[in-house]
């Protein structure tokens, strides 16, 4: 209430002298001055009159901001709402790249995903393999489909370098 009659007695110092205020307010010039001087209560309707009147905002009549005209109460808001919208579009940046991130780990992770299965269907294969060779040399049977001859010359010669024969086979 302190800070109401402060500003109440700040408007009074400005418009003292200015009788289309008071006409205005529809208040005469002592009533408004008890208003801040004496236990005066306004109520609601007076001082939004006075507000309107003198071109101030409640907020500054009853001394919640510094800004009396609304002009600065609009241009701080304004800015207010800037700062806010700034900041907004940089946390959509940050999500929007947030979900970038997680779209190419969940990629990695599909990718991964396939790697072990074709890894896992490899290593069974293999395993299948080396069980039916394993079951072909308990059971005697050849490993491989025909016996290729001696004189292969993909077959490596014992006591001579591979190369050696094959260069003595295409000299031949």
């Amino acid at each position: 209430m302190d800070k109401l009659r402060k500003r109440l007695e700040e408007l009074w110092e400005k418009n003292s002298k200015n009788k289309q205020f008071f006409e205005e307010l529809g208040i005469k010039k002592d009533n408004f001055r008890k208003l801040f001087t004496e236990n005066g209560n306004p109520g609601a309707k007076t001082l939004l009159k006075i507000a309107n009147s003198a071109g101030v905002s409640m907020a500054w009549l009853f001394g919640e901001t510094e800004e009396a005209d609304y002009a600065s109460i609009l241009a701080t808001a304004e800015t207010e709402r800037q700062r806010i919208h700034d900041q907004l579009g940089q946390s959509e940046r940050l999500i929007t790249s947030l979900q970038q991130l997680v779209d190419a780990k969940d990629k990695i992770i599909e990718d991964k995903d396939i790697i072990i299965n074709m890894k896992e269907e490899k290593l069974a294969e293999l395993q299948n393999q080396l069980q039916a060779l394993r079951e072909s040399a308990v059971q005697g049977i050849p490993l491989l489909d025909s016996v290729p001859s001696p004189d292969d010359p993909m077959l490596p010669v014992r006591g001579k370098n591979t190369a050696q024969k094959n260069i003595g086979a295409s000299r031949k």
